[in-house]
């Protein structure tokens, strides 16, 4: 958004294309809508409501955190599935550390996971 473009990323190539415009969002604050609303009591838990939230970190994620996944998209190759694969990974790990949003530790640590996985996928056709 901040670049004024939009980015399509496929394996091997990503294309870029110019565009202005204006994000207008609305969420409830947990699944079931009560959360903070002094009439009604919300019915859900406590990871109910993080999982609930974590549908909209990956877009949401800080520049810091958006800057290092690019990067690692852009240096290991990394598909548009691998993308989406490495924010849930970072959205576990930022669950188990208790943390509300993912944060660039998180994702640098999913990231290492991603390398380790494919690290071992490609010694294994090798040694096949």
């Amino acid at each position: 958004m901040e670049d004024h473009a939009v980015t399509i990323a496929r394996a091997q190539i990503a294309l870029s294309y110019p565009a202005r415009f204006t994000l207008v969002a609305a969420m409830n604050p947990c699944s079931c809508g009560y959360l903070s609303d002094p009439r009604r009591t919300c019915t859900c838990s406590p990871a109910q409501i993080r999982r609930y939230r974590a549908r909209v970190s990956g877009p949401q994620l800080d520049r810091d955190g958006q800057a290092l996944l690019a990067k690692a998209m852009d240096r290991l190759g990394l598909s548009a599935r691998a993308y989406d694969r490495i924010l849930k990974v970072a959205r576990t790990i930022a669950d188990l550390a208790g943390a509300d949003q993912i944060r660039s530790p998180h994702l640098a640590e999913a990231i290492q996971y991603r390398s380790l996985d494919r690290q071992l996928r490609d010694d294994a056709r090798f040694a096949t």
